[in-house]
């Protein structure tokens, strides 16, 4: 190889690393000053937008027993299908934030988190009324103390009773998880039996919201069940859902 093609492949190559260094470094000036990314809600599905418009409109009117069970019966859905769809309005509509200090939380507690709504301008106004619901019923059960850092942070709960009736039932099951939007609810066969069967559900060793869901839905709890018992949404905002269990899920 001679001297002359030796010197010009060192050339070149000066040349390509140097182009290579300079490139790199105009990548990164370029990333550092890329505005910070906005989390814009994803798409609506068809569950939420069933969901939805009576989030929005659950302080026009109350809702009884027997308007919730029609609307629960009405929704194509499986109970574990409105669990994820009611989580999955996290970042659609609303924005969960963890304080970072105890005057941010809000009633003074730093592990409460924080409810925004979505400031995203693809929000329409019935998804914005819906997220504005479940922010100010959520500030208000903490400030009541009916949801506390402790209930949000906690797995799913459960008290097992014996249950003492003529059917064949003799464990009755009760589990619940607390949650930003509310109180997911299930209630095993056996507990449904002993709910409706003058069951003191009062006497529960449950927390107060879900002893109210269970008696508000005592006299459906029969219809719902096909064997494997129910499950509740018990909404902060006043709305709420009833469907049949699947019987893997607190049995």
């Amino acid at each position: 190889m001679s001297k002359h093609f030796r010197r010009r492949q060192f050339i070149l190559s000066s040349i390509t690393g140097a182009f290579v260094t300079l490139l790199s470094s105009f990548s990164r000036k370029v990333l550092a000053q890329a505005p910070e990314r906005v989390t814009t809600p994803s798409q609506t599905t068809d569950l939420q937008k069933s969901l939805i418009p009576q989030i929005a409109d659950s302080k026009s009117k109350p809702v009884d027993v027997t308007e919730a069970a029609r609307r629960s019966r009405e929704l194509n859905a499986t109970a574990d299908e409105i669990d994820e769809a009611l989580d999955a309005l996290q970042d659609r509509l609303i924005l969960v934030k963890t304080p970072k200090t105890p005057n941010e939380s809000a009633a003074g507690t730093d592990a409460v988190p924080i409810l925004e709504v979505n400031p995203s301008t693809s929000l329409n106004s019935q998804e914005k009324q819906a997220a504005n619901n479940l922010v100010t019923a959520f500030q208000e059960k903490v400030r009541n103390g009916e949801v506390t850092a402790s209930d949000l942070q906690k797995d799913e709960q459960t008290l097992e009773f014996t249950v003492q009736t003529k059917q064949i039932c003799s464990n009755g099951r009760v589990c619940w998880k607390f949650k930003w939007w509310g109180v997911r609810i299930r209630l095993n066969h056996c507990a449904v039996v002993w709910a409706t069967s003058a069951g003191s559900i009062a006497s529960l060793a449950a927390p107060p919201p879900v002893k109210l869901a269970i008696i508000f839905f005592v006299s459906v709890l029969k219809a719902f069940d096909k064997g494997c018992g129910v499950q509740i949404h018990w909404l902060w905002v006043g709305v709420s859902w009833i469907k049949s269990k699947s019987c893997s899920k607190c049995n």
